[in-house]
């Protein structure tokens, strides 16, 4: 019985000695990522044990030759495939793209090239408005002020005008690196220069100030995403190079703001025709989405539209 008791006792003196070197870490740990970085502690354990299987898996493979996917070798291209035009899309002539006053390379802040006519308009299109069972056929404000408008009374105040004007600002800063960036890419050109081009025209034309970086800016790093990847994809400085194929088509996703106001917008290029009909499709279910949102609108009606013409 003596002995018994004995080692209960050392059993629990084990415990107490042992337990505090792992109570106090997992308390530290939890508390770290409750508080700080605003997560759980299975979702911080998770990255991290991801992160830690990354740098095995890495090391073990460090020295064996992987076959390079398409994108990673430098394609051998003739002088006709490396001057393919851009599909589906008018670009615009050098003349028509600096007839307000831009130079090509972009170099000048959109905002000072529109006096008198400021904001510039962009695309109109008229609102369908919201169709829904419980609306009639009608839009769903039809014959009454819209729920923003009923809850904060009249919204065309100068906050708003302002809002609007920054969003109208970003927009034209956007359509101009779009379009400068549809003349300038052409098969062959490396995915990190089409980054670089991206960014470095955004900052220039929205007015990036490196004193005031959040005042104005690109809102988020470029997506490039190729093929059958739909998005979110990037490069970054140091990743192996790839290159853009003829048949490549291209997903090119970036934003601007303009102090806080974020507009964002994803265009496609492509220089091989098999890719027109996909095209076609995407630019008629982006201009039903265009035409479907507006007061009011239902953000299903909207998906419901674009799923429904692309399909």
């Amino acid at each position: 019985a003596t002995s018994a008791a004995d080692f209960r006792v050392m059993v629990l003196d084990l415990l107490w000695s042992i337990l505090p070197r792992f109570v106090l870490p997992m308390l530290l740990m939890w508390a770290g990522a409750q508080f700080v970085l605003g997560v759980s502690l299975h979702y911080a354990i998770v990255c991290v044990f991801l992160e830690l299987r990354l740098k095995v898996q890495c090391f073990f493979m460090n020295g064996v030759k992987v076959q390079p996917e398409a994108s990673q070798r430098e394609p051998n291209l003739s002088a006709e495939q490396a001057a393919l035009p851009l599909r589906g899309v008018e670009v615009p002539s050098a003349q028509d793209y600096t007839a307000s006053g831009q130079t090509l390379p972009p170099s000048k802040k959109v905002s000072s090239l529109f006096k008198k006519n400021w904001p510039p308009a962009g695309q109109q299109m008229q609102y369908g408005g919201s169709t829904s069972s419980s609306s009639f056929g009608q839009p769903e404000h039809f014959g009454k002020k819209t729920k923003e408008e009923q809850s904060l009374g009249e919204i065309e105040d100068d906050a708003w005008l302002q809002r609007r004007n920054c969003l109208r600002e970003g927009a034209e800063v956007h359509r101009q690196v779009r379009q400068f960036l549809q003349q300038k890419v052409r098969p062959g050109t490396q995915l990190l220069d089409i980054a670089e081009m991206v960014e470095k025209a955004s900052s220039t034309l929205v007015g990036f100030e490196a004193k005031h970086p959040l005042k104005r800016g690109w809102a988020f790093p470029t997506g490039l995403s190729l093929n059958e990847i739909a998005a979110h994809d990037t490069v970054n400085p140091g990743d192996p190079p790839r290159w853009l194929q003829s048949t490549d088509i291209l997903k090119v996703d970036f934003g601007v703001q303009v102090e806080g106001n974020i507009l964002d917008c994803a265009f496609t290029l492509a220089f091989d025709p098999m890719h027109d009909e996909l095209m076609k499709a995407v630019q008629e279910a982006t201009e039903e989405g265009i035409r479907r949102a507006g007061p009011d609108a239902f953000i299903a009606d909207i998906g419901g539209g674009i799923r429904e013409v692309m399909e």
